[in-house]
């Protein structure tokens, strides 16, 4: 063996005979290896003689070396994915393909190392050197022979590879268009260095593992893929929340590790991928112009229902057998009821990482510790309080969804006739809930016409109550306010506008938008007094003010035609009913007589003009109002009834007075 050992150690030193260049020498002297490494050449140069092959190739070594069950090589592809069945496969792969080699008959007495062996040597002997070791182990040798192409793909073939091909990291799906950013931005000559922006859990590090993907299957542009082969695989540096960077290290008269990183940066000595949420990046890194110019914004969103979807099915293989995922036709159900609203999904998160805390905290007894767990027992008393409602109204929201099939009879106990505009909006509504509505538009964009009093604000208030469940949640604009061209800037913001102070634009997909028109009430009169039919009299209030382009965003044009007699009563009543409800809060019991609603009815219909019947009803008629006043508790049913009649004064009587 010290033989076969001296005599492939001096094939491979004075192989540089055939290689012109000058930097292709190489010595490889036996005492500065160590016994492994110098067995390995041996067994791997007697199988490449034995075979009669014409050259001593990096196969051979990868096959001798892959023959050693207990040898390093072994064990790291063992350790690659796959275990020692990979292992086995690996030493198959190898032995087929020194098989393919063309063989010499006689057997050549000296075979000399080829090219590629004597790069694999030096790329051991680069690392021996920089780690400073004596000798040139075998781990070493390892490394220089698995960068070899050949050894490289016939490791590919039997299912062999780094992390991302030994199947470790899951399949990245739907983050094709952030991934060819950030690789964009890598491929610049200047500002190089990306970071990445979103809101926590979004798939800000998917995004990382994707790149890392595409770089081992090479499905990146080709100077990218020069960078990494150039640095040796050292290319790119990845910082999670990088705003911590920014005063990290720092004390009196110091720098922090920005300003150590920003030179390397700017110099493009370092290649550097941050990662942080918006609210950080603007609380911090924004700050420092400096450094936030380095780098480039790559905005990671959260993936929508349907992104959610394919991503679950992209992954259904490696989590059926656990979970028993297997039903596609109910994935798009079972993410909508799982999905939370981002604040309770927020404090269901902090609630979590409290309890994990505090149960950490009950093991120890130093002062500090102890101060710490009330501090956290006292947070979660303060969540386990508010989380509760939120998610009782958030289930009531869920269950709203069965409710909307009753939304016009919900609507009509609200608003007194109008049938036809209380049809069009649940219609609508229900056409918008159950996805037939237009996509990335507001669940409805209504116009309402008709004269003061007829209901408009009524209903826009009963819709708002049955939608979101609060009347409170109707946000209601004057728009006289901003008649003139540059007040609008106050509604919507400067350009780009619907973008708040923190960057977050503004969503309307799940709103309704009521537009309100008194206008053109003398063209209503005329259809409602026969002159015209209803319908000729709302296009010409239309052609009147608006133009085409607005009316063709509507999704419906709603008439509200005058109310009867009979429908103003029950009106009347609504309204008394909102006010007793107000009086009984106060211990106050209210009760109107029919003669009453008869006059307040007599006194404040108009066909044109009809404000509120409550409003515009105390014309100093008589009436009989029934007050009960309770002397005592407001429980206490024997108190007796006092009666007060209200009754016009004249201004002679006040003046008399």
């Amino acid at each position: 063996m010290p033989e076969a050992i001296a005599k492939a150690n001096s094939l491979i030193t004075h192989a540089q005979q055939p290689i012109k260049s000058k930097r292709s020498t190489i010595i490889m002297n036996p005492d500065k290896s160590t016994h492994k490494t110098n067995e390995a050449i041996a067994e791997a140069h007697e199988l490449a003689t034995n075979a009669g092959h014409a050259q001593f190739m990096p196969l051979h070594m990868a096959a001798a070396m892959a023959s050693d069950r207990n040898g390093i090589f072994q064990q790291a592809i063992a350790n690659a994915g796959g275990g020692e069945e990979a292992a086995n496969s690996a030493e198959r792969v190898f032995n087929q393909a020194l098989k393919k080699l063309p063989s010499q008959t006689p057997l050549p007495d000296e075979i000399p190392a080829s090219s590629t062996l004597i790069k694999a040597i030096r790329r051991a002997q680069s690392l021996h050197k920089s780690r400073g070791d004596t000798h040139l182990a075998v781990d070493q040798l390892t490394l220089g022979l698995v960068e070899d192409s050949q050894v490289g793909d016939l490791l590919k073939e039997a299912g062999v590879g780094g992390v991302e091909e030994a199947d470790k990291l899951d399949p990245v799906i739907g983050r094709d268009e952030e991934i060819q950013r950030v690789i964009r931005i890598l491929s610049r000559r200047t500002k190089n260095n990306p970071v990445l922006i979103g809101e926590p859990d979004v798939g800000k590090i998917a995004v990382l593992e994707g790149l890392a993907q595409r770089i081992v299957r090479g499905d990146v542009p080709s100077n990218l893929e020069y960078e990494v082969e150039d640095a040796e695989g050292k290319v790119i540096l990845f910082i999670d929340e990088i705003h911590l960077v920014l005063g990290a290290g720092r004390t009196e008269g110091s720098m922090d590790a920005a300003n150590l990183f920003k030179p390397m940066i700017a110099g493009g000595q370092l290649r550097c991928i941050g990662v942080t949420t918006l609210e950080e990046y603007r609380n911090y890194v924004e700050k420092d112009s400096a450094f936030e110019r380095r780098f480039q914004q790559v905005y990671v969103a959260g993936p929508s229902v349907e992104d959610t979807i394919s991503i679950l099915r992209g992954l259904k293989r490696g989590i059926r057998r656990p979970s028993r995922c297997t039903d596609e036709a109910c994935a798009n159900v079972r993410v909508q009821l799982d999905s939370q609203p981002e604040e309770i999904d927020k404090l269901e998160r902090r609630r979590i990482q409290l309890e994990i805390e505090f149960h950490a905290l009950e093991k120890e007894q130093d002062k500090a510790s102890k101060a710490r767990l009330t501090e956290v027992k006292k947070e979660l008393d303060e969540l386990r309080d508010k989380l509760p409602p939120l998610i009782m109204k958030y289930r009531k929201e869920k269950e709203r969804i069965d409710e909307l099939r009753r939304l016009k009879q919900k609507l009509h106990q609200r608003v007194v006739g109008q049938d036809q505009a209380v049809n069009a909006i649940a219609e609508a509504v229900l056409r918008s809930r159950a996805g037939l509505g237009k996509l990335q538009q507001p669940t409805g964009l209504f116009l309402f016409l008709g004269s003061t009093g007829v209901g408009k604000t009524e209903l826009a208030k009963a819709l708002s109550e049955q939608l979101f469940d609060d009347e409170k949640l109707l946000i209601r604009i004057d728009m006289s306010k901003y008649m003139k061209q540059h007040s609008v800037a106050q509604l919507i913001g400067a350009p780009p506008g619907l973008t708040d102070g923190q960057g977050r634009t503004v969503d309307f997909t799940n709103t309704v938008i009521v537009l309100t028109l008194n206008l053109g009430a003398e063209y209503l009169l005329k259809g409602l007094t026969g002159k015209c039919t209803m319908e000729r009299a709302r296009e010409m209030v239309m052609q009147e003010h608006f133009k085409p382009e607005l009316l063709n965003w509507l999704d419906e044009i709603v008439m509200f035609d005058p109310l009867s007699h009979e429908q103003l009563r029950k009106a009347a009543r609504l309204q008394l009913k909102d006010v007793a409800n107000r009086l009984a809060e106060r211990g106050i019991a209210l009760a109107v007589t029919e003669a009453t609603l008869d006059v307040i009815l007599a006194e404040s219909y108009d066909h044109v003009e009809k404000n509120g019947v409550l409003v515009n009803a105390a014309t100093g008629q008589k009436s009989d109002i029934l007050i009960q006043i309770p002397n005592a508790s407001r429980n206490d049913a024997s108190q007796p009834v006092k009666k007060i009649k209200i009754e016009e004064v004249d201004e002679d009587d006040e003046m008399e007075g």
